[in-house]
């Protein structure tokens, strides 16, 4: 049920069907429905007779297939093969009712891909397979054969993003590392999925749907997503449109802010935080400063307004930057964060932000 978590477990098993500890291998896995928590690889570990992943959550009901495919891509698919048109046809082996219209005749393929119902000679309507959301339609003709083949080929149904996280300027891998992917598309938005960068900085997402998607690569949090204080890292974003079925290739490079091999702030910020109806300072009101940096916002700079309303700050150089600030308490009123986009001259920016009271009870 949707909202609800489950897991997913991987059996290993010998060719006799007795459950092995020695078939270590990578799997890739795709779902047709967007899965909360799936990576989209996952490693049999060699000593292991399982593989299982926890904590698995659909946000909308539906019938959720995961396909696994091996490590070369090759697949296990269960497809649902729907016969429509005229005629009668017969399930093989028989079914209880032995045989059924063909508009309702329902097939599901095996491990290899394969499904088998006896059929009447003559032309049919359309086969139409089924993969989720996803489908492929085509005409059929049953000769006077004792047997006759049809081969399909059924589009991919859910997205599948992956990339890889470095350090910028080296180019060595960041690892252990969230990855958060939201569905903006969605009426209420929410993470769809969070996965960790492995030791070599890379990270895959399997089983998302169709639309624009923002992927946040969070350099200064644990994988549990809770504050790294020692992380020299930055954090860093993009928003990114998935096609039905497509791989899209999503990768970081994320600046060092402290220790060795830091880079060093350049471009100095002023901003300004009032009240929008009074124009009077607004000081504790906190914000931070993204900037677009080969083609990602990167995490430049944070700052806290003081009793004039106004802070300066120096921020790692960027193309533009995107500057938001607001101001949050547990009374109202409360300022909801705004954001202004600006372009760097002569190595400043400066910035006045206005907020708008908001006197509703939190």
């Amino acid at each position: 049920r949707a909202g609800d978590e489950f897991r997913l477990a991987i059996k290993a098993a010998d060719k006799w069907g007795n459950a092995s500890n020695r078939a270590a291998r990578d799997l890739r896995l795709e779902a047709n429905l967007p899965v909360e928590g799936l990576a989209g690889r996952i490693r049999v570990e060699d000593g292991h007779y399982a593989a299982v992943t926890n904590g698995l959550r659909i946000q909308e009901p539906g019938v959720l297939i995961i396909t696994v495919r091996d490590d070369t891509g090759a697949p296990r698919p269960v497809v649902r093969i729907r016969l429509t048109g005229g005629g009668w046809a017969m399930t093989l082996p028989p079914r209880e009712d032995e045989s059924s219209r063909v508009a309702g005749l329902d097939l599901v393929t095996d491990a290899d891909g394969r499904a088998t119902a006896s059929l009447f000679p003559g032309p049919y309507g359309s086969c139409r397979l089924v993969d989720g959301t996803a489908s492929t339609e085509v005409r059929v003709n049953v000769p006077m054969t004792a047997r006759h083949v049809v081969e399909f080929s059924v589009p991919g149904v859910g997205a599948m993003l992956r990339g890889r996280v470095v350090e910028a300027g080296s180019g060595a891998p960041v690892g252990g590392r969230p990855v958060s992917v939201t569905d903006l598309a969605r009426q209420e938005r929410g993470r769809v999925a969070t996965v960790v960068t492995d030791a070599d900085g890379r990270y895959d997402v399997a089983g998302l749907a169709a639309g624009l998607h923002r992927v946040i690569v969070s350099g200064g949090a644990r994988p549990d997503r809770t504050a790294d204080a020692g992380s020299p890292f930055s954090s860093a974003q993009v928003d990114v449109n998935l096609e039905r079925g497509a791989e899209a290739v999503v990768d970081f490079a994320l600046p060092r802010l402290r220790g060795d091999g830091a880079e060093t702030p350049t471009v100095e910020l002023s901003v300004r935080v009032t009240d929008a109806a009074t124009s009077a300072p607004l000081p504790r009101a906190r914000g931070t400063a993204l900037g677009w940096r080969d083609g990602r916002w990167i995490h430049v700079g944070s700052f806290e307004s003081g009793a004039d309303g106004s802070a300066r700050v120096m921020l790692l150089a960027a193309e533009r930057y995107r500057i938001f600030a607001g101001r949050f308490a547990p009374t109202p009123p409360s300022y909801p964060t705004q954001e202004r986009e600006v372009v760097p001259s002569a190595g400043r920016v400066a910035v006045d932000l206005p907020l708008t009271a908001d006197e509703r009870p939190r």
